[in-house]
């Protein structure tokens, strides 16, 4: 079998382990939940990394300007981006930035301390286990709240071939993949509309 590691996947596998209920499966989605935090804020700096050298090229940041940029460095908002039809004036697709809040980070590492040998040991009803419980739920709802999103960094386009690019990620066989792919290629004129969401809300 193969050991995807996508955020994704980790966020199933926790999810998975989680719902088996019994103690030992619980580490075991500790383990998980905290390698899927990583994994996220790795593919969101992945993006960024390809995005800077991009900008080095030549490529621009899209006329929403700089402030959409420290947005994305910060990491802290979650980003609905609008696509529209300049033509007609319909919104075409939307896309979401949705990010690893400190929340879910410090969720990370709490978890972390978990993930060794016990001091002492704990019954069933010791509340050591409620609290660890209470942990894992509140950090895989936080990690579903971080993989929402599909866009992972600012969009760009080159100045000299009007050419948009973004750097997004889907789950496999997602639709909205192809959709995408689709819009880029057959709408001639676009415009953008973007909104900044508190991610508690989102």
């Amino acid at each position: 079998m193969v050991y995807h590691t996508s955020s994704y996947d980790y966020l199933e596998r926790a999810r998975e382990r989680f719902a088996e209920g019994s103690h030992q499966a619980l580490f075991y989605a500790a383990l998980e939940l905290c390698c899927g935090i990583e994994q996220r804020m790795r593919e969101h700096l992945s993006a960024q990394k390809q995005i800077s050298k991009n900008l080095q090229k030549g490529w621009r940041i899209t006329h929403l300007g700089k402030d959409l940029n420290k947005v994305f460095k910060g990491r802290n908002k979650v980003i609905e981006f609008t696509i529209i039809d300049e033509i007609k004036e319909d919104p075409i697709i939307v896309l979401y930035y949705t990010p690893v809040t400190p929340g879910l980070q410090n969720i990370g590492k709490k978890l972390g301390n978990y993930l060794h040998a016990m001091r002492e040991y704990q019954p069933d009803e010791s509340e050591w286990w409620q609290d660890f419980k209470w942990l894992l739920k509140r950090g895989i709802k936080g990690l579903e709240s971080a993989t929402k999103g599909n866009l992972m960094g600012i969009p760009l386009l080159n100045p000299s071939t009007n050419e948009l690019t973004m750097h997004t990620q889907f789950e496999r066989n997602d639709s909205l993949f192809e959709k995408l792919s689709a819009v880029l290629k057959e709408t001639q004129q676009m415009n953008f509309k973007v909104r900044y969401l508190d991610p508690e809300m989102f």
